[in-house]
């Protein structure tokens, strides 16, 4: 049986001031915070949404030179990233339609995937799954706090 081990993989998550339609000064900002986090030991580095052309890039993303500058400079910090993996969120066209994208950048210089919003709707399902149960947590334990420490069941109902 092969040694399986679980390792570990720290991440960083970076809170950055992105100025909208700034897309060089957006891809340094993201390139110092990798950089930073690669010298704490970071694996991974998460920016904020639409993190490559600021955000809310509103009517440019309607605008075609917007999109194809974006998937320059998306090119050119791809080759850039050097320590660490950064997942950086860009506005991207494809089939006719405008998504807000993820890259995936890593080490070995090239564009390793895209997530489109395919992939966000059954996170998103997860994560509000996951705040539905802290919530019911979190408030079942003041109902219960309030009523005198005496558990009850109460019938809950959601609408569809």
């Amino acid at each position: 049986m092969p040694d399986a081990r679980i390792g570990t993989m720290k991440l960083a998550i970076a809170q950055l001031n992105q100025l909208v339609g700034d897309l060089p000064a957006n891809a340094r900002a993201m390139l110092d915070a990798a950089a930073a986090a690669a010298r704490t030991g970071a694996h991974l580095v998460v920016t904020p949404e639409l993190s490559l052309c600021g955000y809310p890039p509103e009517d440019l993303v309607l605008r075609p030179a917007f999109i194809e500058a974006c998937a320059r400079e998306l090119g050119a910090l791809a080759a850039a990233v050097r320590d660490t993996t950064l997942l950086v969120g860009f506005p991207e066209r494809a089939g006719g339609k405008t998504y807000n994208a993820m890259a995936v950048l890593r080490k070995m210089l090239k564009l390793e995937l895209y997530l489109h919003p395919v992939h966000f709707d059954n996170l998103s399902k997860l994560l509000l799954l996951m705040s539905l149960l802290w919530g019911y947590f979190v408030f079942s334990e003041r109902l219960t706090v309030w009523y005198g420490n005496q558990p009850s069941e109460m019938a809950v109902f959601w609408a569809t």
